[in-house]
């Protein structure tokens, strides 16, 4: 899954330990487009080596005042070089779409993918890029991003997926649900470290962390000491989430899989090991079966909330995502709420 992260004029630059995370988890290209205060036109670069010469260049040439796109991504179709990095000028120029280095109008960055572009026969351009040239590039479309049948159009095309588009006036439009943090924006949370839950009971045994039921630390031998080195503590504890392999809500830890950080369970930290793991299998309504039929597990967790609740209690909308009958009704009232005009 790539990362986009937004700032808007007057909003603090994101902290360098955002930046650094996103592009450790998403691996296959570094990207940006700025538009500075005063200027009549929106910069892309993407043309960065690391994660070092990007968080360089953001300090220096990215102020306060300028709005910034930053696009990390881990590649689905097309190819992983510089030239399909995001973001892209909105343009009917192939060959513009692919520069690392240019001036442009409109600017976007895209977090997800689009099957309906994700052509066979075109090993070259990504379904981003056909997206740009067939959808986004149409002057119906990017010259009225402000009118309401044309947003509605766009988010219902994107399904669950992010969308960042900036022009050179330094109007920026958001579809999808995007998380706020320090005043930027980001299309998921994959800039944050994972962290173990705060628990009094859990004590070590064996190189792992258990839960005792007294909910007091458990000193009865050398193995079941408490944990007193807190540096390797998120390595070693057991959360529970719903696991990036099956899509299961079970006990899951962080491996490192096909150069990036995923969350699974015991399952499927096996199947990665031997390289037989294949990821995303249970989204696009496959998660709907789960819930539907799973008799492992008598809870889910709400993806707005939090909270758990029984499967037949769960809604489950944009494809994958399951939420609670309050939530839901959070989202029936505020049709609109993905949208930042």
């Amino acid at each position: 899954m790539c990362l986009i992260i937004v700032k808007q004029t007057g909003i603090d630059l994101p902290k360098e330990e955002y930046l650094r995370l996103g592009a450790k988890r998403n691996s296959d290209g570094l990207g940006l487009a700025y538009l500075k205060a005063g200027e009549q036109s929106v910069t892309l670069k993407k043309d960065f080596k690391d994660i070092d010469e990007l968080v360089g260049y953001v300090k220096t040439n990215i102020t306060k005042e300028d709005t910034l796109i930053v696009h990390f991504r881990l590649a689905t179709h097309g190819l992983r070089d510089e030239g399909n990095r995001h973001p892209f000028p909105i343009s009917k120029n192939k060959d513009l779409l692919r520069k690392t280095s240019l001036s442009c109008k409109y600017a976007m960055a895209h977090n997800g993918v689009l099957n309906q572009y994700s052509r066979i026969d075109d090993t070259e351009l990504s379904d981003t890029q056909q997206f740009v040239l067939e959808v986004l590039s149409e002057t119906a479309v990017k010259e009225n991003l402000d009118k309401p049948g044309i947003k509605k159009l766009v988010s219902e095309f994107l399904g669950g997926d992010r969308l960042a588009i900036m022009n050179n006036k330094g109007k920026l439009w958001l579809f999808g649900t995007f998380v706020e943090e320090d005043g930027c924006k980001f299309s998921n949370t994959l800039f944050k470290p994972y962290k173990a839950p705060n628990y009094a009971g859990f004590y070590q045994r064996n190189n792992h962390w258990d839960y005792c039921g007294c909910n007091n630390f458990l000193n009865h031998d050398k193995n079941n000491q408490r944990k007193t080195d807190n540096k390797n503590k998120e390595d070693e504890v057991r959360m529970t989430g719903i696991c990036e392999g099956c899509g299961k809500d079970k006990k899951v830890k962080l491996q490192r899989y096909n150069n990036s950080d995923y969350q699974f369970c015991k399952r499927c930290r096996k199947k990665a090991r031997k390289g037989k793991l294949q990821l995303n299998k249970w989204e696009n309504g496959s998660l709907k079966n789960v819930l539907e039929t799973s008799e492992e597990i008598d809870e889910f967790s709400c993806v707005s909330c939090k909270g758990y609740f029984k499967a037949s209690e769960l809604t489950l909308i944009l494809g994958s995502y399951s939420v609670c009958p309050e939530c839901l009704n959070e989202v029936k009232q505020d049709p609109q709420q993905s949208f930042i005009v």
